[in-house]
């Protein structure tokens, strides 16, 4: 073989090597860029179901305020009348429209003077047993007359997970000694994972923090001592995320994949 088909077989081969050399390093690159992206979406995934959580429940808040700072609901703690009830509470639709499972007027020494509720999935009318109504009473911060602004958020009771709202009961300028409370609240179940599912266009599951975990949620939450969103790829096609959401003392209460 010439000198001359040597130098191009030679040339020829780091030819293609280089075209192969430059392949995997372009192919790794764009996989990480690839990996880093998927990361971040699915972070701003989590971000999504916890901004759409409070969402909720701000419009839960809502809700309460248009009731418990009234000067009207305001009178009835005082002359306990019959005809305020009628007027804002026979119609069980009222509580649907709302999306509220059960409300009770509480007054500053822990005394429920009204309560209604309802079934989610019957729509009918229900009542709470005593044994519920004294789990959700224990929590002080719900019915304490030294709370002047309010509590909203998650607390865990026996059943799962709900979401509560307690307002100080006040006249329509807020000024004035405090007659009560409106607690007003909705079971955090599968129903409203569902809800957040339709709302977030992502698959959602939640188990809570007086429950046993799965595996897969007691090796994640192994993750997040230190990190409050763990993100773990499933497969080549899919990647998990997990969320915690706080109960109003600022403890786990809900872990979300």
């Amino acid at each position: 073989m010439s000198l001359t088909k040597k130098i191009l077989l030679l040339t020829a081969a780091l030819f293609i090597s280089s075209i192969f050399l430059l392949y995997g390093v372009s192919r790794a690159i764009i996989l990480k860029s690839f990996s880093k992206i998927e990361l971040e979406k699915t972070k701003t995934n989590i971000e999504r179901v916890n901004s759409a959580f409070q969402q909720d429940l701000s419009a839960l808040v809502g809700v309460n305020l248009e009731y418990s700072r009234w000067s009207d609901t305001y009178q009835y703690m005082e002359d306990r009348s019959e005809t305020y009830i009628e007027s804002n509470f026979t119609d069980i639709n009222t509580l649907q429209k709302f999306r509220v499972d059960f409300l009770m007027f509480v007054t500053t020494e822990g005394e429920i003077i009204y309560e209604k509720a309802v079934d989610e999935e019957t729509g009918k009318e229900t009542r709470l047993h005593d044994a519920l109504k004294e789990e959700i009473l224990f929590h002080e911060s719900l019915r304490d007359a030294r709370n002047k602004i309010g509590t909203a958020g998650i607390i865990l009771l026996k059943e799962g997970p709900m979401m509560v709202t307690s307002y100080p009961i006040l006249p329509n300028d807020g000024v004035g000694p405090n007659r009560g409370f409106l607690i007003m609240s909705r079971f955090f179940d599968h129903g409203q994972i569902q809800k957040l599912a339709q709302i977030t266009h992502l698959d959602i599951s939640m188990v809570h923090f007086r429950q046993s975990f799965p595996k897969e949620f007691q090796e994640a939450y192994e993750k997040m001592i230190t990190d409050p969103i763990h993100i773990k790829p499933l497969s080549g096609e899919s990647i998990a995320g997990y969320g915690i959401i706080k109960d109003i003392y600022g403890s786990p209460a809900v872990f979300l994949k």
